[in-house]
């Protein structure tokens, strides 16, 4: 059976994407190869890209557009990102599964991965998002990319939840766990929460202002059904451009919190001593990622310790830089950022 997802993104009038961003977006899961059937065999699963959008004018052809219904319970754009969670109002239910012989194995909702497209994928996203699937309701959170506590996972034997995931907001500072813009959810699922909004959605809006992110966090730490979990860390990365200060802030928490908490084997196949003494070995090179820093300092290698430096952290899936009109001033934005907005 193949799984299904959707990658989505959500375009309004003052949000702050474009249609250019949308399109940018399209075209590398498209160089990469990352969009329709993964395998012959039809068991790695479908992703598709769709955007939400009232205003599909400029978008590629490519992308499959949703039409965003305007509602005036919402005054700020940022809000609109509720109407990912009930995407039932707009005709997206059950799609029905078939197999590589074309036999139907029934209906399931689409795991939905909602992606910033203000972000840009680096060479080191050959999968969107975080790759794997939320679990079901009712099934444990097991997989690799999970970061749960010995006795979260062994609460979530006991309960059943709805399963939510999210990106540990590392490098971004906005008074939110994680990072605004990126979940992924069993379509339909997490409708509540958009049900919660709806009973006074101006309190809410006045409440948290600008900080949608903020308050689906808050419903879900209330709501003891739902279950969020992050990524493993530093997947996402905005670059601070000609700003030292900061940049070494995230220098130093990518060294002392990031690090240590990426498991070393999730680089390739575990070493063997020789084998790390081993100038040839065959990963040598995969492995360096754990010498690297954040950012390169020297934008080359030093040949004699092999320390390969090859602009980001191979864990940086995604990254955007905050001022893109000033990349060319800044060196290391100029050689390793400014290549994923061409």
């Amino acid at each position: 059976m193949a799984n299904i997802t959707w990658l989505l993104c959500l375009k309004t009038e003052s949000n702050g994407v474009t249609a250019e961003d949308v399109n940018r977006f399209e075209r590398q899961l498209s160089r990469k190869h990352i969009l329709g059937p993964q395998g012959e065999d039809g068991k790695g699963g479908t992703l598709s890209f769709h955007c939400l959008t009232d205003d599909p004018e400029g978008i590629s052809e490519y992308v499959n557009i949703i039409h965003l219904k305007r509602d005036e319970n919402y005054i700020n754009d940022n809000w609109f990102i509720l109407e990912t969670f009930d995407l039932g109002r707009y005709g997206v239910e059950a799609i029905e599964e078939f197999d590589e012989k074309g036999e139907s194995h029934g209906f399931v909702h689409p795991e939905i991965q909602l992606v910033d497209v203000k972000y840009q994928l680096t060479d080191a996203a050959q999968m969107p998002f975080f790759m794997g699937r939320v679990p079901h309701a009712g099934n444990s959170v097991t997989d690799h990319n999970a970061y749960l506590t010995e006795e979260q996972m062994e609460y979530n034997k006991k309960h059943s939840h709805t399963y939510v995931r999210f990106v540990p907001s590392n490098f971004v500072s906005n008074n939110s766990k994680y990072v605004p813009g990126f979940m992924s959810f069993t379509n339909g699922t997490i409708k509540k929460i958009r049900e919660k909004f709806m009973e006074d959605p101006y309190k809410y809006q006045q409440q948290y202002g600008n900080n949608a992110q903020k308050f689906i966090e808050d419903c879900i730490e209330e709501d003891e059904s739902i279950q969020d979990y992050g990524t493993k860390p530093g997947t996402i990365l905005e670059y601070p451009v000609e700003n030292k200060e900061l940049l070494e802030k995230y220098r130093i928490a990518y060294e002392n919190e990031i690090k240590p908490n990426f498991p070393y084997s999730w680089a390739g196949p575990t070493l063997s001593e020789d084998e790390e003494n081993d100038e040839s070995t065959l990963f040598q090179n995969l492995r360096m990622w754990y010498k690297q820093p954040l950012i390169s300092d020297d934008f080359g290698h030093d040949v004699g310790d092999h320390d390969y430096h090859l602009g980001l952290a191979q864990q940086v899936l995604f990254v955007k830089a905050d001022d893109v009109e000033k990349m060319h001033e800044d060196r290391f934005a100029s050689l390793y950022i400014a290549n994923h907005y061409a």
